[in-house]
């Protein structure tokens, strides 16, 4: 029975790969994102599906996070929204100034969704920044006052008053001189299903401009980075590639672009492990160039891609061209099938991918049609995404590898050529 519904698997994943061109492995495909002139959109872009949603950057000024766990809190530093800490003390609301407190703006870490300006001056445990954590309600409780500089230039004066436990949000802003006060308030409820509430102050309504967490796997936006400015950085403008939290990214370079070979390079959550340096500004032709041999891997919701950029037109279109192909499909993995081997058959040199939630030992044996061990080795198996090449020193033939863990026993037939 269970090989007859083994069976039964792999035919209707067969017919899907034929029905879905979209998941076809080992098929390169040609796409380009379209930003706009000055990279006036930003674009949410499903690795399976392709385009999913396009947003004016001017849609919105701040992003709450919709987590009940979370106390991060965005701003659109790619609008050239500023924030900046005016007071420590929630009680100085009234008569807070901002003489020699605008030098020192804050922005949104580029290494993950989880700080945002707001969150940067956290002091540690249960110190989220703009807020302190009561260990009695479990609510946020709002310190910080701050100054914002809106996408208009205009100033104000901000302060988030609270997270409860329940998911209810507020926060107030004004003028500097306190006048034109005004509340904004949300339930984290009512977006349960995106990462972020995004809020206007141009009009005071919170949206769901990011699309369901699940449906996307790249944002291709405009943020401020820090970047190398000779002996020290400083943050810049940069255009270029988020990662959804789902997501893993390893960079490969000084390969080729055809190689889908993926060892030798740890995935990262680091959110622009794809970013903005795949791309430079030749100034003697005022032309951005692409880096050569550059490619990524990218790891989403059990699939591996292959992406690698092929065009970028600047400010002028905002167009980026890339290809993608998919080398590792979780839609077509045996059951209980742990590690994925490649290329298969080989010349005698195969990877073996693992994506472990902890270390395992693992011992390496290789069979010959007569049942007999040609070839054994041990290896210890690290946590996360990896990619390891191992060299079987035999020659031709058909071989069965045994790879055995905690985990189980898993049988893989191996042509070596």
């Amino acid at each position: 029975m269970l090989s007859t519904r083994i069976a039964r698997m792999k035919i209707i994943t067969v017919l899907l790969l034929f029905i879905c061109p979209f998941i076809v492995l080992g098929q390169e495909v040609s796409d380009v994102v379209e930003m706009g002139a000055s990279y006036e959109n930003e674009v949410y872009y499903d690795l399976e599906r392709g385009f999913v949603k396009k947003n004016a950057r001017s849609d919105w000024d701040l992003a709450l996070s919709s987590n009940t766990m979370s106390a991060s809190v965005l701003i659109n530093d790619g609008a050239d929204v500023q924030l900046f800490l005016l007071s420590e003390r929630a009680e100085d609301w009234s008569k807070v100034d901002t003489l020699g407190k605008m030098q020192m703006p804050l922005y949104n870490s580029d290494s993950t969704w989880e700080i945002g300006a707001f969150n940067k001056l956290s002091k540690g445990v249960f110190d989220y920044g703009w807020a302190d954590y009561n260990k009695t309600s479990h609510d946020l409780v709002g310190k910080f006052i701050y100054a914002i500089v809106l996408r208009d230039k205009s100033v104000k004066k901000i302060f988030i008053e609270y997270m409860k436990a329940k998911g209810d949000v507020q926060l107030k802003i004004a003028n500097l001189d306190g006048s034109e006060e005004q509340s904004f308030s949300f339930t984290k409820i009512d977006f349960k299903t995106n990462d972020y509430a995004f809020l206007s102050l141009n009009d005071g309504k919170f949206a769901a401009l990011q699309p369901d967490r699940e449906t996307w796997d790249l944002l291709f936006t405009k943020y401020m980075s820090e970047v190398s400015m000779g002996p020290t950085t400083a943050y810049y403008p940069v255009t270029g590639v988020k990662h959804a939290n789902h997501v893993e990214v390893a960079q490969r370079d000084n390969i080729p672009t055809d190689n889908d070979d993926y060892s030798g390079a740890s995935a990262s959550s680091n959110i622009t492990t794809i970013g903005s340096d795949w791309k430079n500004f030749n100034r003697g032709t005022f032309q951005y160039e692409l880096v050569e041999d550059r490619t990524y891997f990218v790891k989403s919701k059990g699939n591996v891609w292959k992406l690698y950029f092929t065009s970028f037109e600047g400010s002028s279109t905002g167009k980026i061209g890339f290809n993608k192909k998919l080398v590792k499909s979780a839609s077509i993995e045996e059951p209980n099938q742990i590690f994925t081997i490649y290329p298969n058959p080989s010349s005698g040199n195969i990877h073996i991918v693992s994506d472990l939630e902890q270390n395992r030992d693992l011992v390496l044996e290789l069979f010959d049609l007569q049942g007999r061990l040609v070839w054994t080795a041990a290896h210890n198996a690290k946590t996360g995404f990896r990619d390891v090449q191992v060299d079987l020193p035999v020659p031709t033939g058909i071989y069965n590898l045994r790879v055995s863990s905690n985990l189980g026993v898993q049988n893989t037939r191996l042509i070596v050529e």
